[in-house]
């Protein structure tokens, strides 16, 4: 949670809190509507808010969590993939008809859903066909080193699926927590205006709402217009 956000959370706890439990406030705002109750919905409307606030903070944390681990993953899945790929350009140069199932030529995309496309490409159709597969064993690459490169691959889509939910639930979390916030401090600005005309005349409680309370500040006073010189008189 950020420190602007929490800092207020614990203003405004202490402004209802103050305002509920100081007698000559409560009784002060209860002209005004502000019954026990209501204190009390803003009080659990607070909770709600710091329990949101928590979530938020939690998913962002798995967020960034899930993040590291899918660009960990891409990361050694693609140096890989373009070590074996540029391998199977060499040795199988002369299999016209594999480079459209194997996607072998032309650059790599640059995005996670282009780049996965065609490394699962690669080792689905090399896998698939004996020939390309002794081929590859020239240069020193089983089917079995084949298969475990593929697992790797299969591994970064799975942590890409789990990067990309972490990212959906913290934007949810997030756009949860904003409403929520906005909620409380629509709910604290109307006390602190109640607060502000309940006590109109009272400082010394105003000042017992805490960091959120309503100070009257005395306009400076206007300053006298300088006199207007009179005209000299010539003799």
């Amino acid at each position: 949670m950020n420190k602007k956000s929490t800092d207020f959370i614990q203003q405004a706890r202490t402004l209802i809190e103050n305002a509920a439990g100081t007698p000559e406030i409560a009784k002060a705002l209860a002209v005004y509507g502000y019954t026990e109750a209501r204190f009390k919905d803003g009080l659990d409307l607070l909770g709600r808010t710091e329990k949101l606030m928590m979530r938020k903070n939690m998913e962002s944390g798995e967020k960034i969590e899930a993040t590291a681990d899918f660009v960990k993953a891409w990361r050694e899945a693609n140096v890989m993939y373009i070590k074996t790929l540029k391998i199977a350009r060499i040795a199988l140069e002369d299999e016209a008809k594999s480079d459209a199932g194997l996607l072998l030529s032309g650059a790599r995309k640059q995005t996670f859903s282009g780049w996965s496309f065609q490394a699962s490409n690669f080792y689905g159709n090399l896998l698939s066909r004996k020939a390309l597969v002794d081929k590859m064993g020239v240069y020193g690459y089983s089917k079995e080193a084949l298969a475990k490169e593929k697992d790797v691959v299969d591994q970064a889509v799975k942590t890409y699926g789990r990067h990309a939910i972490q990212s959906g639930e913290a934007q949810v979390a997030t756009q949860e927590k904003d409403a929520k916030l906005d909620e409380l401090d629509a709910w604290v600005s109307a006390l602190r205006a109640v607060c502000e005309i309940a006590l109109y005349d009272d400082r010394e409680q105003l000042e017992k709402l805490g960091p959120l309370a309503p100070i009257r500040r005395s306009r400076p006073a206007k300053k006298a217009p300088k006199p207007t010189p009179e005209p000299a008189v010539i003799a």
